[in-house]
Protein backbone atom coordinates (compact mmCIF):
# COMPACT_ATOMS: atom_id res chain seq x y z
CA UNK A 1 0.00 0.00 0.00
CA UNK A 2 1.24 3.73 -0.83
CA UNK A 3 1.97 5.78 2.36
CA UNK A 4 0.25 9.36 2.12
CA UNK A 5 3.28 12.04 1.25
CA UNK A 6 2.58 15.22 3.01
CA UNK A 7 4.79 18.50 3.19
CA UNK A 8 6.30 16.73 6.52
CA UNK A 9 7.31 13.73 5.05
CA UNK A 10 11.26 12.95 4.51
CA UNK A 11 12.12 12.19 1.05
CA UNK A 12 13.63 8.72 1.44
CA UNK A 13 16.04 7.03 -0.94
CA UNK A 14 15.19 3.29 -0.48
CA UNK A 15 11.71 3.94 -0.72
CA UNK A 16 10.71 3.64 -4.66
CA UNK A 17 7.95 6.77 -4.81
CA UNK A 18 10.59 9.26 -3.18
CA UNK A 19 13.33 8.13 -5.82
CA UNK A 20 10.47 8.70 -8.82
CA UNK A 21 9.94 12.14 -7.78
CA UNK A 22 13.77 12.98 -7.10
CA UNK A 23 14.48 11.46 -10.41
CA UNK A 24 12.06 13.48 -12.04
CA UNK A 25 13.83 16.89 -10.63
CA UNK A 26 16.92 15.72 -12.19
CA UNK A 27 15.35 14.98 -15.10
CA UNK A 28 13.87 18.45 -15.19
CA UNK A 29 17.17 19.88 -14.27
CA UNK A 30 18.94 17.80 -17.01
CA UNK A 31 16.48 18.68 -19.40
CA UNK A 32 16.79 22.54 -19.25
CA UNK A 33 21.07 21.85 -19.09
CA UNK A 34 20.50 21.15 -22.86
CA UNK A 35 18.45 24.12 -23.27
CA UNK A 36 21.16 25.93 -22.11
CA UNK A 37 24.07 24.09 -24.01
CA UNK A 38 21.85 25.26 -27.04
CA UNK A 39 22.46 29.08 -25.60
CA UNK A 40 18.79 29.85 -24.98
CA UNK A 41 19.24 33.27 -21.91
CA UNK A 42 16.36 31.60 -19.89
CA UNK A 43 17.89 28.38 -19.41
CA UNK A 44 21.06 30.14 -18.39
CA UNK A 45 19.43 32.47 -16.33
CA UNK A 46 17.89 29.45 -14.41
CA UNK A 47 21.17 27.42 -14.46
CA UNK A 48 22.95 30.19 -12.47
CA UNK A 49 19.90 30.75 -10.36
CA UNK A 50 19.58 29.91 -6.46
CA UNK A 51 16.78 27.58 -7.86
CA UNK A 52 19.12 25.45 -9.39
CA UNK A 53 21.91 25.36 -6.43
CA UNK A 54 18.60 24.32 -3.79
CA UNK A 55 17.78 22.08 -6.74
CA UNK A 56 21.51 20.78 -6.56
CA UNK A 57 21.51 20.90 -3.09
CA UNK A 58 18.24 19.22 -2.52
CA UNK A 59 19.63 16.03 -4.43
CA UNK A 60 22.72 15.62 -1.99
CA UNK A 61 20.87 15.93 1.10
CA UNK A 62 18.43 12.98 -0.50
CA UNK A 63 21.42 11.01 -1.88
CA UNK A 64 23.48 11.53 1.80
CA UNK A 65 20.48 11.00 3.92
CA UNK A 66 21.91 7.67 5.37
CA UNK A 67 24.81 9.87 6.87
CA UNK A 68 24.64 11.23 10.29
CA UNK A 69 26.98 13.73 9.20
CA UNK A 70 24.71 15.15 6.42
CA UNK A 71 21.42 15.05 8.53
CA UNK A 72 19.35 17.46 6.55
CA UNK A 73 16.29 16.44 5.65
CA UNK A 74 14.79 16.22 2.23
CA UNK A 75 11.11 17.00 2.42
CA UNK A 76 8.74 16.63 0.37
CA UNK A 77 7.37 20.62 1.34
CA UNK A 78 11.05 21.37 -0.17
CA UNK A 79 10.87 19.30 -3.27
CA UNK A 80 7.63 20.80 -4.20
CA UNK A 81 8.36 24.57 -3.25
CA UNK A 82 11.00 23.30 -6.02
CA UNK A 83 9.72 21.87 -8.42
CA UNK A 84 7.11 24.87 -8.65
CA UNK A 85 9.98 26.83 -9.48
CA UNK A 86 11.57 25.12 -11.90
CA UNK A 87 8.55 23.63 -14.08
CA UNK A 88 7.46 26.40 -15.25
CA UNK A 89 10.71 27.92 -16.73
CA UNK A 90 10.93 23.94 -18.30
CA UNK A 91 7.33 24.53 -19.65
CA UNK A 92 8.07 28.04 -21.23
CA UNK A 93 11.33 26.26 -22.60
CA UNK A 94 9.75 23.18 -23.88
CA UNK A 95 6.86 26.09 -25.53
CA UNK A 96 9.78 28.34 -26.49
CA UNK A 97 11.06 24.86 -28.77
CA UNK A 98 7.77 24.07 -30.12
CA UNK A 99 7.18 27.31 -31.55
CA UNK A 100 10.93 27.52 -32.77
CA UNK A 101 10.11 24.46 -35.10
CA UNK A 102 6.28 25.55 -36.49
Amino acid sequence: MNDIITNETVLNKHNKEHLALVECMNSALYEIWEYFKAGNTEAHAFMHSKTRERLVQFELNFENADIPEFSIRATYEVYEAIMAETMPVLNRLRNQNIAQVV
